[in-house]
């Protein structure tokens, strides 16, 4: 298995994300949850044994209802369920729950800002929130 399909079957044990994930691809239907590439790996540190330690970002979209008056509580439950996702996140890091890859070895997990960008969907009248996330790791050579 690669990293994301990794990340992905790791990020379903989070109560706030649904069963299953879709990958660099997001849905408009409220519920959806994805994850996404960001074109941008980077190697950090090189070793003399080939290994590379390489941080990666990656992007949680949650697709929720919206309600555009704000009168309801509707925004507010879609921003907690988001925030809850980055908090499981923090706490998988914590206790050292972090996904189990072959020749890679998982560093941290972490929200590159925790907040995340609102894309409403004018169409469905739908929002997706879209938060940036890290991923360190180390990369053996064999």
């Amino acid at each position: 298995m690669n990293i994301y399909d990794e990340l992905t079957t790791w990020l379903k044990n989070c109560p706030d994300t649904d069963s299953y994930i879709f990958f660099n691809v997001i849905p408009v239907e409220v519920g959806v949850t994805a994850l996404t590439t960001v074109p941008n790996t980077r190697s950090v540190q090189d070793f003399t044994d080939g290994s590379s330690e390489v941080t990666e970002l990656f992007n949680i979209n949650l697709v929720k209802e919206y309600d555009p008056s704000g009168t309801s509580d509707i925004n507010i439950l879609a921003l907690d369920a988001f925030e809850n996702v980055t908090s499981w996140i923090k706490e998988q890091n914590i206790n050292n729950n972090l996904p189990i890859i072959d020749g890679i070895t998982v560093n941290y997990i972490q929200p590159s800002y925790t907040v995340p960008d609102i894309y409403l969907n004018e169409d469905t009248g739908n929002v997706r929130y879209e938060g940036r996330y890290e991923i360190n790791y180390l990369e053996r050579r064999i």
